[in-house]
């Protein structure tokens, strides 16, 4: 009997997975409910394979369940509804106690020590503005996100510790913040040494070299997070709240998938393009000079002299060689690639982000269609590709 539910199940999951995926055609998606054991999982379907269903929970969150163990199925509801911005604050103040305060601006809802959460919702939702800027003034519209944004500003670092670990990883020394698509959130902590209220004294300080800021977790979801290096202390909380704000806009506006497989240079290229104040005011209009990432610049600009290889963008594109072997070499590049595209071939550098975040969720992407994609969206081969970009590096003085 058991064997003929799951089969049933499995049935209704394919004829789910019919449905259209636009933001419209997703509140209208029904709402399953599946038992395992005692355990109750609710949500919309969003992704299957043949072992595993993904639900996308009211408050934002993505849950895993295993199909095998699954005892009763049924639909909830016809049509799927988020929670509102004040149903995600009520049960965010009774997760985190009475030592924080919520606060509310534009789509982020802030959890922080009492006094100070206004401040921290003025920054993130300047941050969200400065984005739909930045790709506005490029011809790209960038939608309102489906779920409220949400970001907690821990009073320690031993809090934001313990957190890190119902996230189900152990965080690494120097790690100040960090975004995980599953649970679509940000999570970062004060300190004394660090402030977001006042400009960093220092925004071209070098990362340690074997301090990654992505670290894989699970068997298909990372989380993008800060890691300050042994020279940078003087990066502040403003510096780090940018950075993932951008992670977490980004994959809420359909520029990244949280399901599917984003090449790790476009997450990372997107937020360390958007990291320089200049980046996200200027316009299209004046020097390129204004809206470089002078630390990546740099970085980048040794690189190209000193240790990059000749017609090694191929190999960029289609793995993750260059991160293994060089963390910063690959963010300068990472960086330098993004930059280049954006202000070359803007329109082409949208639909590339947007072609790579609507591919099949949970789906591998090989080398032949990382290259093949890149390929047919700047309409040109990767040789010629390469010319053209580093050519533009040099050119910018």
């Amino acid at each position: 009997m058991l064997l003929k539910n799951i089969s049933l199940f499995c049935m209704a999951i394919c004829c789910t997975m019919l449905l259209p995926k636009n933001v419209d055609a997703a509140k209208r998606a029904s709402v399953l409910e599946l038992r395992v054991g005692k355990e109750v999982h609710t949500g919309r379907l969003e992704a299957k394979n043949s072992g595993t269903a993904w639900l996308m929970n009211r408050d934002g969150k993505l849950e895993q369940v295993t199909l095998s163990k699954v005892t009763k199925f049924r639909k909830v509801s016809s049509r799927f509804k988020p929670q509102s911005a004040r149903e995600l604050r009520r049960s965010l103040a009774r997760e985190l106690g009475n030592k924080y305060e919520m606060a509310s601006r534009g789509s982020y809802l802030i959890a922080a020590p009492k006094g100070r959460a206004k401040q921290y919702a003025a920054i993130f939702d300047d941050m969200h503005r400065s984005f739909q800027h930045y790709f506005s003034t490029r011809g790209f519209r960038i939608p309102k996100p489906e779920f409220p944004l949400v970001a907690i500003v821990f009073r320690t670092q031993t809090e934001f510790v313990a957190y890190t670990k119902k996230d189900h990883f152990k965080a690494i020394q120097g790690l100040a913040g960090y975004y995980y698509p599953k649970s679509n959130r940000v999570a970062l902590y004060e300190s004394r040494s660090r402030t977001a209220f006042y400009p960093s004294q220092n925004h071209s300080v070098a990362r340690n070299q074997n301090s990654n800021d992505e670290m894989t977790l699970g068997n298909h979801f990372n989380w993008y997070g800060k890691a300050r290096g042994r020279s940078s202390t003087n990066r502040t909380l403003r510096d780090t709240m940018v950075h993932e704000a951008t992670h977490q806009i980004a994959y809420n506006v359909g520029l990244h998938s949280r399901m599917g497989e984003t090449p790790r240079w476009m997450v990372e290229g997107l937020a360390t393009m958007l990291e320089p104040e200049g980046a996200r005011r200027n316009s299209r209009s004046g020097s390129a000079m204004k809206r470089i990432n002078h630390q990546r610049y740099l970085r980048f600009m040794d690189f190209a002299k000193n240790r990059r290889k000749e017609k090694s963008l191929k190999s960029f594109i289609e793995s993750e060689t260059l991160y293994q072997t060089n963390v910063l070499d690959f963010y300068a590049q990472s960086w330098g690639l993004s930059f280049y595209l954006a202000e070359t071939q803007p329109r082409k550098y949208s639909k590339y982000l947007k072609t790579i975040a609507s591919r099949p969720p949970l789906s591998k992407y090989s080398k032949s269609e990382r290259l093949a994609d890149f390929e047919k969206v700047f309409g040109k081969k990767i040789d010629w590709m390469e010319v053209g970009f580093l050519r533009y590096m040099k050119r910018l003085k």
